[in-house]
């Protein structure tokens, strides 16, 4: 099972936001890529709205945004990562329960230092579905930079309605103490909370 991995997908793109490939050469978020976005007819979001938005990745699978901040090493994503799974759950229980664990053991405890995992049922995207609450110290990058390096993450994780396939739609931030600018966490919740399903 492979959620969108705390411990994966979050540092992969935020190595792109921050990599040698900066965001102004990435596509900017304006006009018709700034309007409702139809990902292969499987669910319909609005990228996130403000301004320094781009996309930075649109393939198989995955649907990612950054947000152009300074200093570079503060990053800002919002994705929706799509992916099968051939697990049948007897009710909304057993689909937290399998999500919560697939999700803790994501997170490699070689990397990070697990600070929150709140993980709980919410149906305002599906029955089955749960809202999500991530937030750990990357132990590497500290060791690394001598300043203290946190991830934090929100979103949710659903299993689609007539699909075999788990999407899960987060906003992370990347800094010494993420999630303290109202504006940026607005943006973030617009992301996640436009999300429907098909």
């Amino acid at each position: 099972m492979n959620l969108n991995r705390f411990s994966a997908a979050v540092i992969l793109l935020s190595a792109l936001v921050s990599s040698c490939a900066p965001l102004n050469h990435q596509k900017p978020i304006s006009g018709e890529s700034a309007g409702i976005q139809n990902y292969l007819g499987l669910f319909t979001i609005i990228p996130p709205q403000g301004d320094n938005w781009y996309e930075i990745q649109r393939r198989a699978g995955l649907l990612a945004y950054g947000k152009k901040l300074v200093p570079a090493n503060h990053t800002f994503i919002a994705s929706v990562h799509v992916s099968k799974t051939d697990k049948t759950f007897t009710n909304e229980n057993d689909f937290l329960v399998f999500v919560k664990t697939s999700r803790a053991n994501d997170t490699s405890p070689d990397r990070f230092n697990v600070l929150v995992h709140d993980e709980s049922l919410d149906k305002a995207q599906s029955v089955y579905c749960t809202k999500f609450h991530l937030k750990a110290e990357d132990k590497t990058a500290a060791k690394s930079s001598g300043a203290p390096s946190v991830l934090e993450s929100k979103g949710f994780t659903c299993l689609h309605p007539k699909q075999p396939l788990l999407v899960t739609v987060e906003y992370s931030e990347r800094t010494s103490a993420p999630f303290t600018d109202a504006t940026l966490r607005k943006e973030g919740e617009g992301f996640i909370n436009s999300l429907k399903l098909q």
